[in-house]
Parts: C-alpha cells; structure tokens; sequence
C-alpha cells in the first residue's frame, strides 16, 4: 500500500513540475506585459479556481484553529513571493530568474537543521554551498557585478520557501486543500489592498492603456489567467505530496524544472547567458540534485 501511495505521489510530483514550467513561460510574458502587480494579480486570483474545485470535490477533512492561521501566515509569503518575483522577470531574462528557485530546497534543509534539529551530512552541507554560491554567480553581470534587478527573485525565492515550510506545517494526513485554499485567499486579499493603494497603479495604466484598441493586452491578460490555472493546479498536486508525507521525493523531482524551464526559454525567449551566470546555473543545478541524492 505505502509503494503505491508513493507512485500516486511521485505521479502528482511530475505532474505539477510540467504544471509549473508551462506556468513560468506564460508568467515571464505576463510579467513583462502588465508588470508585476497585476500579473500576479491575475495568476494568483484564478490559482484559487483549481483548490476550490478540488476542495468541493475531494475536501473532507476537518481544519483545525491553529491550521487556518498558520495557513493565513502563509497567505502573506505567497503574495510577496509573487510580487518579487515578478519584479525581475519585468525585466529579467526568465532563465536567470528561475534558477533561483533551487535555493528553496536548501534553504529547506537548513529549516530541517536549524529548526527540526535534523542533522546535516557532509554531503547535504557540500550541496548546499555549492547552490549558494551559483546563486551568487547567476545574480552577477560579466565582471563579477552583482545584478541588482535580481536581487527582488532572490528574496521572492526565500519568501515561497517560507510560504512551503508553513504550509507542510498546516497540512495533516486528514486536510489539506482547505488549506492551501485559505492561503491563495489571504495572498489575494494581501494584493488587492496593495492593488488598490495604488502601488501597482502607473504600471498598469502605462502597459495596459497605452494601446487600447490593439487586443494584445487581452490576449495577454488570457495569458496570465492560464497561467493561474496552470500554477494553481500545480500548487495543489505539490500540496498532495505533502499530504503524503513525501515532500523530499517530490522536491526532488521539482528540483528539475528550472532546467526544463531554461531550456525552453532558449528556444522561446532567446536567453543567453554569461559565462559567470552559466557557472552559476550550473552549480545551482548540481547542488540541487546531488541534495536530493544525499537527503
């Protein structure tokens, strides 16, 4: 029973991996076109679309206090990693941005050393060093400089991990839709006030309004709506691994798509790296899966 619940999980793991690279190629589009605000406006109110279905569908389980406020803590790392994170691929290369994202499992590892008191092997410790230092490289222009419209990724990055770490707490063997729906609400919540307060208000006005009759603007906003969809969906089968109890098999298998992702954006966005971001993503890349071997 536990081998086929294992195979259900590593299933959903792959699933939500080819999810979430079709999710990043729309997002950089979205992010240029509309600017962060609104992009993640967009694709974080319809992510909720996929929980709320699933959670009429399949949600049985009974929340507890403790799960809905540590879900709502979460609800806040969510919308400022989205808002981050966006902020760079406004103008960032989607290549640079996504490799970043292999932080999150180390920075897991770490959460499991520091906080759960787990202990660290040499070969974890090794991995780790080697993911810090590409992301150095991979935030850096040729000559070593630091690229500081990379830095916003960075901390967005660090922001999701935290959003992951508070959802894997809230999530039992008995709930966990709910959960991640209550979330996704509180993010949205969180960027409607920003919304409104007029943060991201000259931004939209200067992409979405300069050129009114022209549709691109409503080709792009379908855009970041399947984007939405797409990140939702592979939100909750992410989730589902939790559930499962098998969340360092499934980022393991998650840990592969900024690769998949980079090699589209080659071909999509016509990406080029530099010799240091190279070296960077490489490393990067490297840590994350010999992570995942020595985990």
């Amino acid at each position: 029973m536990a081998h086929i619940m294992i195979n259900i999980g590593l299933t959903a793991a792959f699933m939500a991996t080819a999810l979430w690279i079709a999710n990043s190629l729309a997002m950089k589009k979205a992010s240029s076109s509309l600017g962060n605000y609104l992009a993640s406006l967009i694709i974080i109110i319809v992510g909720i679309v996929p929980m709320i279905a699933a959670a009429m569908l399949f949600g049985s389980g009974v929340v507890e206090p403790y799960q809905v406020e540590v879900s709502a803590a979460a609800g806040i790392f969510l919308c400022l990693g989205f808002i981050l994170i966006f902020k760079s691929l406004e103008t960032e290369q989607l290549t640079n941005t996504v490799a970043l994202a292999e932080m999150q499992p180390a920075i897991l590892t770490l959460f499991g050393v520091f906080v759960l008191n787990n202990r660290l092997s040499t070969g974890e410790a090794a991995s780790i060093l080697l993911i810090f230092a590409g992301a150095f490289f991979v935030i850096t222009h040729e000559g070593i400089k630091i690229n500081k419209k990379l830095i916003p990724a960075l901390l967005g990055n660090v922001s999701w991990t935290i959003y992951w770490i508070l959802m894997s707490i809230s999530i039992s063997q008995s709930a966990f839709i709910e959960q991640m729906a209550i979330s996704r609400f509180v993010g949205i919540s969180l960027l409607v006030i920003l919304f409104c307060l007029g943060f991201a208000r000259a931004s939209a006005k200067k992409r979405v309004s300069s050129k009114p009759n022209s549709g691109i603007p409503y080709l792009i906003v379908i855009l970041a709506a399947a984007a939405g969809l797409l990140d939702g969906t592979g939100d909750t089968l992410f989730g589902f691994t939790m559930h499962l109890n098998i969340i360092a098999v499934s980022a393991a298998v998650t840990a592969l798509s900024p690769v998949l992702v980079s090699l589209f954006s080659f071909v999509v966005y016509r990406d080029r790296l530099t010799r240091p971001q190279l070296i960077g993503f490489v490393a990067m890349i490297a840590g994350a899966l010999s992570l995942a071997v020595f985990y």
